[in-house]
Order: structure tokens, then sequence, then C-alpha cells
């Protein structure tokens, strides 16, 4: 009897990990293995890594390091963006309830966190996307109010590999701000679920205008259960998880430094893929013109 052949497609949701990420991760499964935070030589070896991959992520999407939180995946990115973009009463930036705009097929981590937040006291409004699955700016102007605190629009789409105009709905959300008075800090913030991204298409936030941006281990050949959300400097949002001052106060819990190594490893990895996919498009593209 003939053995069947498995052949994963899957790879939207989870991707293996790559061999370089491994070999990062290595010695920090025993090797060193201290608590980042601990004042000894072996928290000291422990935060260097962390902090090391921080910076090497960083520069590789051009931000400054504290602009990056580690998280435990995109999930908690992504509900760390719209849950902390809301401001409570007492921040009196926008008058209650706030207000949320997301699109109608971001990932769940979104649109449960959406619907939550309305559960809770908040306005939700959804916007639809065209036949082809693109969200219209001038619809997410229209959705906005006085009491918007964030919109979230997924970059790729995880399902059906639409690709949104990301640059084009953050232009729309700054010319609405600028109309009403307020200025590039102020709500409502714009966030984008970039997970899907890295490997195909470039995710610098600045060139997207995105405030706050979600990246996953597990889409681009890292390890799971780590990610990292990127906040602009200047754009405030209120912690997650709190008790102790990792990450800035912004995110508690003992650092992943093993996963944390990793991700940095698979992102420079995702970087050397996008590039040769693209010389290696450009040089087909050449190629047909003679044809």
């Amino acid at each position: 009897m003939a053995v069947m052949k498995k052949i994963y497609f899957d790879y939207a949701a989870t991707t293996p990990l790559d061999k370089s990420a491994r070999r990062a991760m290595e010695p920090y499964f025993s090797t060193v293995f201290g608590n980042p935070v601990s004042a000894h030589t072996h928290g000291k070896d422990a935060r260097e890594a962390v902090e090391r991959s921080r910076i090497e992520i960083a520069t590789g999407i051009g931000v400054r390091a504290h602009e990056v939180i580690f998280t435990a995946g995109v999930t908690e990115a992504n509900n760390m963006a719209l849950f902390g973009s809301v401001p409570p009463p007492s921040y009196g930036k926008i008058s209650r309830p706030p207000h949320v705009v997301v699109s109608a097929i971001e990932h769940s981590s979104i649109l449960q966190a959406g619907r939550y937040l309305q559960e809770m006291g908040a306005h939700l409004t959804v916007v639809g996307v065209s036949r082809g699955g693109l969200v219209d700016p001038d619809e997410i102007c229209r959705a906005l109010t006085s009491e918007t605190a964030v919109v979230s629009v997924m970059y790729v789409n995880n399902e059906v590999g639409t690709i949104q105009r990301i640059r084009a709905l953050s232009e729309a959300i700054s010319r609405w701000k600028r109309v009403i008075g307020r200025g590039k800090n102020d709500y409502p913030y714009f966030h984008t679920d970039a997970a899907q991204a890295p490997r195909v298409l470039p995710f610098h936030p600045h060139s997207l205008g995105a405030d706050l941006l979600s990246i996953d281990g597990s889409k681009i050949y890292g390890p799971k259960g780590v990610g990292f959300l990127y906040v602009r400097e200047g754009i405030v949002i209120r912690p997650l998880i709190v008790g102790a001052a990792q990450e800035g106060l912004r995110r508690a819990g003992t650092h992943n430094v093993t996963a944390i190594v990793g991700l940095a490893a698979a992102l420079r990895r995702a970087e050397i893929f996008r590039k040769k996919e693209e010389n290696c498009n450009s040089s087909r593209r050449r190629d047909n013109k003679g044809i």
C-alpha cells in the first residue's frame, strides 16, 4: 500500500520554525536562563538579549527601540491596541462613551475585542468592504466621530489575502483630524494588524502611516506565543497586563527571552526572503517585456 504524503497548506495560520531562529534560541533554553529584570549577571545577560532583539527589530522596520512592545502574540497585541486606546473617563480627552471603528473582515482578535468594548458601553462601527474586499477610506471617514478612539484595519487578510491600502486609509484619517483641529498624537489612533505581511510586503509603520502595528512570530517562521505591538512615540495606551515594570510599564510579566530572540531572527529572515522575492519578480517582469 502506498503511503500518502502529507502536504501542508495552512501557512497563514502558522509556520514551522526556521532553522536560523532555532539556532538563535538554543542558548536561552537553559544556558542563559536568568530573569531579565534581575540585577545579577544571569539577569543582565538575559536583559541584553531582549534589548538586542528589540533594537534589531526596531532598526529593521525603521522605528525607535522604545516603540516596540513585546507581547505573547498578535492576539494580545491586537487586544492591547484596542483596549489600550480606549480612555477611561478620567482621561478627559474624548467624551464618553468612546467609539471604535473596525472593518468587517478583521481577525477575530479585533472583532471580538470591539464587541467586548461595545458590551462595556463603547460605540462600535463595523465598516463593510467592496466586492474585492477593500475598505473605502471615505467610508472610514464617514464613520468617524469626535469620540472615536481607534480605527483598526488589517493590512493583509489571513483568509482571502486582500491587501488593504493602509497608507490611503491613514492619510484619510489624518486629513479628517486636521479638519476638526486635532494633531498627530490626538484621537483617533490608527492601528493595523500586519501579521501576514512581513514575508510578502514592506511593513514599516512610518511608510504605512500607522500609529499602532501588530506582528506575530508564528506567521513568519518564528516561535509561537510571541509578537510585538509597535506604538508610535507620542501615542499613549494603557497596559493590558499590569504588575511589574517590564516594557516601560506597558506590559507586565517576565519576558519570554527565548521566543523574543527567535522572533528577531525570524523577522530578519523574513526581510531577506521578501527582498529576494522582489528581485525575482522584477527579473520576471523585465524578461516578460522581451517576449
